[in-house]
């Protein structure tokens, strides 16, 4: 609000300054040297209200709503919490106690990936190969087969596309 309403009258004092200008200029009047450096300070002002708060309204202009999305995992009451965690501690975390995961299932292919296009800069360039096929990202709840395990074994299920890299 203090942002917009000095906004506003910076606006008001530019249209009152623009007007004058426009009178003086049919008058051809000489600037004093203070008005010069008057003018100098309200033109790096302005420039400076400029970066500060158009990069604000056009960021929000280009801001998309965010998606509600239902959780992958369906909390039972069965279940009794163990630690509960924050996401600084569960970066660093490591549980001893914990093995590693089982395997279900594992469907479809992996291609051969050229580690070339690792080290890709504007010096070292390397052109893109087009691939016809069709991709499909499919969310772990929406997936047919994770859907299809959900019903006779497990109950927390991750595909490449929503574990942790």
């Amino acid at each position: 609000q203090r942002g917009r309403r000095m906004f506003q009258q910076n606006k008001q004092r530019r249209e009152r300054e623009r007007k004058q200008q426009q009178q003086q200029a049919n008058n051809m009047q000489v600037l004093s040297k203070t008005q010069k450096s008057r003018e100098r300070d309200r033109q790096r002002l302005l420039k400076k209200w400029q970066k500060q708060f158009g990069r604000q309204l056009q960021e929000n202009r280009h801001k998309t709503p965010l998606k509600h999305r239902d959780a992958s995992v369906q909390v039972r009451e069965t279940w009794g919490v163990v630690e509960e965690l924050d996401f600084p501690r569960m970066s660093k975390l490591t549980l001893p106690d914990i093995g590693d995961g089982e395997d279900l299932m594992k469907c479809g292919s992996m291609e051969f990936y050229d580690k070339t296009y690792d080290r890709v800069s504007t010096k070292n360039e390397r052109p893109l190969k087009r691939i016809n096929r069709n991709l499909h990202k499919v969310t772990t709840t929406d997936d047919p087969i994770i859907r299809q395990l959900a019903k006779s074994q497990g109950n927390v299920f991750a595909t490449d596309q929503s574990s942790p890299r």
